[in-house]
């Protein structure tokens, strides 16, 4: 059996490290963990993570956002 981290787990060990690869693109793995933070609804764990980020990072990641996503991350924010 796989041992998942807890969001916020994830959160504080996201929030310090690059967001993106060696060619600018924003990493998959940060996607899939705001995507599992938006389907719980869990504020805290989100407002962790992107409370550092960079400006750029931060509207990469909207950019990649569906639509809803992207809206229900802004209201959780």
């Amino acid at each position: 059996m796989v041992e998942t981290q807890p969001p916020l787990a994830r959160a504080l060990e996201w929030r310090d490290r690059d967001w993106r690869d060696d060619d600018g693109e924003l990493l998959p793995e940060v996607i899939d963990i705001v995507c599992g933070m938006l389907g719980e609804a869990d504020a805290e764990s989100l407002k962790t993570l992107v409370s550092d980020a960079h400006e750029a990072d931060v509207g990469a990641l909207l950019a990649q956002l569906d639509p809803d996503d992207r809206n229900r991350l802004v209201e959780l924010l």
